[in-house]
């Protein structure tokens, strides 16, 4: 098994699978929320324009995801980093985000 972890190419295989698992999460989600938006019953009566406007925040992840995949074919420690980032970026509320801007 220690001889298994320290192959560079298997380091690779696993930050590529990783990272594909990671887009396909968010096209599942993206889907599923884009369904949820259509089917308006399907929705509390308190969803609000906010909220389909926090969905949109999900667009840029796919090509920082497909840019993170390709740098993981070359240098996988930098794309583990990049899904840390990107996973950050999706995680803290964009009002949060303009919260800690106005501090400034």
């Amino acid at each position: 098994m220690g001889a298994f972890i320290e192959e560079e190419e298997a380091e690779r295989v696993a930050v590529v699978f990783y990272g594909l698992t990671l887009l396909a999460l968010v096209i599942a989600l993206t889907f599923l929320t884009r369904y949820a938006f259509g089917q308006q019953q399907l929705l509390k009566d308190h969803v609000d324009e906010d909220t389909a406007a926090e969905r949109r925040r999900y667009r840029p992840s796919y090509v920082l995801y497909a840019l993170a995949i390709a740098v993981g074919l070359v240098l996988p420690v930098v794309a583990v980093a990049l899904y840390l980032g990107i996973a950050l970026y999706l995680a803290v509320p964009a009002r949060t985000i303009r919260r800690l801007a106005r501090l400034r």
